[in-house]
């Protein structure tokens, strides 16, 4: 069965018949170690490396489906080796006026000078792994990362002449010593940090599978109340339950003949994710193409690609894991 978490919360839209989850699904590594998955970090070569080696090691050590093997060891079946080809950060800085509240009323116009500040790291790191056994090479790729930060101050201008003239002697004199901009000073090293850390992701999902989180949405009527009762299950974690209430739901809907289409559509959407979520992928597809029949719903044609998306990366997880994992795994707040 598919690996899912449920986590956080549901919230609810104004018309509060839609209900929105947040699910955590496992996709699949880009690359599929299977028996091969005891990684050894060795050389990262370049600037900065040794931040961007931790990282990985890091990131390849809190998954649990590839090993992280220390370089001296004569164990481990995968060596992963890289260069950081650049990592840099540019800084820019601008100024502009406006009034400080464009709402406020006309007779409250104060105007303001507005200073930026933004840097940003670029990152580029190329990495190959080996197949230890073989010593040949069995996988390259070059990832790319880019991360902003952004600071600003804003200068209210003085509207009394006396005070205006010693401000604009003070920005004179911050201009002369390239200090004219007020907005708060970045740290570069900061950013990069974040852009290591960014491609040591990267990295992991190249070779593992990994954890993604979606939304999902369910739908809720008051004329069949089973549907609110199975989605206080979804929200416990509880899929198996909530399928079972569906079909009671549908079993229930069928029976009334009066019931508008799209009402019936959302049993059928509802049963539809819920057998999604289960890895009954056929199920699931059939009842979301009789929900998007009824009504013509995008959302629900949409679902239709997802549901294929997810079959195949279902498939994808257990040839890479060996896994045929036995069903949900939940985790409740």
């Amino acid at each position: 069965m598919l690996k899912i978490v449920i986590i956080l919360f549901s919230t609810f839209t104004i018309a509060c018949s839609t209900v929105r989850v947040r699910v955590a699904v496992i996709r699949p590594a880009e690359i599929n170690l299977h028996g091969k998955n005891e990684i050894v970090v060795d050389e990262i070569t370049g600037p900065s490396a040794d931040p961007i080696a931790t990282q990985i090691k890091e990131a390849v050590a809190s998954s649990p489906y590839v090993k992280l093997i220390a370089p001296q060891s004569d164990a481990g079946t995968t060596r992963l080796k890289g260069h950081v080809k650049t990592q840099h950060v540019d800084e820019k800085t601008w100024n502009s006026e406006d009034y400080c509240d464009p709402s406020a009323q006309r007779s409250n116009k104060q105007r303001c000078v507005f200073h930026y500040r933004e840097a940003i790291a670029k990152s580029e790191l190329c990495f190959d792994l080996f197949d230890m056994g073989t010593n040949t090479r069995i996988f390259n790729k070059e990832i790319a990362c880019t991360q902003k930060e952004k600071t600003q101050y804003t200068q209210y201008k003085n509207e009394f002449f006396v005070f205006a003239f010693f401000e604009l002697l003070a920005d004179i004199f911050r201009s002369a010593n390239g200090t004219f901009n007020r907005a708060p000073s970045i740290n570069h090293e900061s950013v990069l940090r974040r852009c290591d850390k960014d491609l040591a992701i990267q990295v992991l999902h190249t070779i593992s599978s990994w954890e993604e989180m979606v939304t999902v949405q369910l739908q809720k009527d008051s004329q069949l109340p089973k549907l609110k009762e199975g989605i206080a299950f979804v929200k416990a974690g509880d899929w198996g339950k909530a399928t079972q209430l569906f079909l009671e739901a549908q079993k229930e809907a069928e029976n009334m003949p009066s019931l508008p289409k799209k009402t019936m559509s959302k049993v059928y959407w509802d049963l539809g994710m819920a057998y999604l979520y289960n890895a009954r992928f056929d199920d699931a597809h059939t009842f979301i193409n009789r929900a998007y029949t009824l009504t013509a719903n995008r959302t629900y044609k949409k679902e239709l690609s997802n549901v294929e998306r997810m079959k195949q990366d279902h498939t994808k997880f257990i040839e890479q894991t060996g896994e045929s994992t036995p069903g949900p795994s939940h985790l409740n707040f």
